[in-house]
């Protein structure tokens, strides 16, 4: 990281919701003939609109001005791009993906994990026309609209507007409520093996089940790249496997794990390693109640000379195991399959619901 760079300041608060700074104004947009993205923000008082779209984002796979405001002294804008989203995946991938096909440099993340998925938060600064700009680019969703709030100005100017720029982007709130927290419809798995359980996949994803056994029950789902329109292809751009093991099944998470990598192994799948690393504990982390701890797996594989990426959660509770793996193409060289992968074993996590007898 250059030094210039490490000065960019991404402050965190104070939180705009214990009330607003005493140069802002609370600004609602309604100018959208689509009431979905109307939204609510902050903005200093000596902002001046300047621009957005009356028409917002459609099923077309591109990204909507919803509202821009600039001040003059120092100079800058903040911008909120509405996008919608036709698949489940986490604000912070997405905001990763644009910065860099922009031509961005990510200075400083700070992802904020939520149930709808980790909100993308960082600063980038970057060349125009021979100057230098720096920037702080908040993006989240609500259901299926990603909301993204862009805060700009000249390199020079940055730290005198970084506070600003935080109160804005943390303020920025839909004024529609919304019906559910993902993008996409669920589908429940439900199994009574070892005991009663159930978890939700987004609904692009073909489930299959499989018959379970006393020990245990797994399914697997597929997810088929879309087609053009009228049109599908049929090729399979993600594979998800899932399963709940009873306790005694396996000593440790390793002897668990190895059910499914074994599985993938007998299936021809070369995984480069198998190296699993602890996950946060507690309310924010992954490991949270009723499972006392964690391991995450992420690890390249090859099939039939076909190269890849494996994702791989373990997690254990007093009486089960669970573990859940997803197959698919690297971010190279598939960005939206990578980020729908990722994302379906959050979800998973995040609904898995466990009934054991007592």
């Amino acid at each position: 990281m250059a030094g210039h760079e490490a000065e960019l300041a991404h402050p965190t608060g104070p939180d705009p919701g214990a009330g607003a700074p005493e140069h802002f104004v609370r600004v609602e947009e309604r100018a959208c003939a689509d009431p979905r993205w109307h939204f609510g923000l902050l903005l200093p008082r000596d902002s001046v609109r300047a621009g957005g779209a009356a028409k917002g984002p459609s099923d077309e796979r591109r990204t909507v001005s919803l509202g821009l405001y600039q001040r003059l002294a120092p100079a800058g804008d903040v911008e909120v791009m509405g996008r919608l989203l036709h698949s489940e995946i986490d604000p912070a991938d997405w905001l990763d993906k644009a910065l860099a096909d922009l031509g961005r440099a990510v200075v400083s993340r700070r992802p904020v994990p939520l149930l709808g998925g980790v909100v993308g938060d960082a600063v980038a600064s970057w060349e125009h026309e021979g100057e230098s700009f720096a920037g702080r680019f908040v993006a989240t969703k609500w259901g299926p609209r990603l909301f993204v709030a862009c805060c700009r100005t000249r390199r020079a100017d940055y730290a005198a507007l970084a506070d600003d720029f935080f109160a804005s982007a943390a303020s920025l709130r839909p004024l529609a409520a919304c019906a559910g927290a993902f993008a996409e419809d669920v589908n429940f798995v439900e199994q009574d093996r070892p005991f009663a359980w159930r978890v939700a996949v987004p609904e692009s994803w073909e489930i299959v089940r499989h018959p379970a056994i006393d020990e245990g029950a797994w399914f697997e789902a597929t997810h088929i790249a879309p087609g053009p329109p009228g049109e599908q292809v049929g090729e399979r751009d993600g594979k998800l496997a899932l399963a709940v093991m009873a306790r005694s099944c396996a000593r440790r998470p390793r002897d668990a794990a190895d059910v499914l990598l074994a599985a993938l192994r007998e299936n021809g799948v070369e995984i480069a390693h198998a190296d699993f690393a602890d996950e946060p504990t507690g309310p924010a982390g992954p490991a949270h109640e009723p499972f006392a701890q964690s391991w995450y797996l992420t690890s390249p594989i090859v099939r039939y000379e076909a190269h890849g990426e494996l994702r791989c959660r373990v997690m254990m509770h007093e009486q089960a195991w669970v573990v859940c793996g997803v197959l698919g193409p690297t971010a190279e060289d598939d960005a939206e399959a990578w980020m729908r992968n990722k994302r379906v074993l959050d979800v998973a996590r995040a609904t898995l619901e466990l009934a054991p007898a007592l």
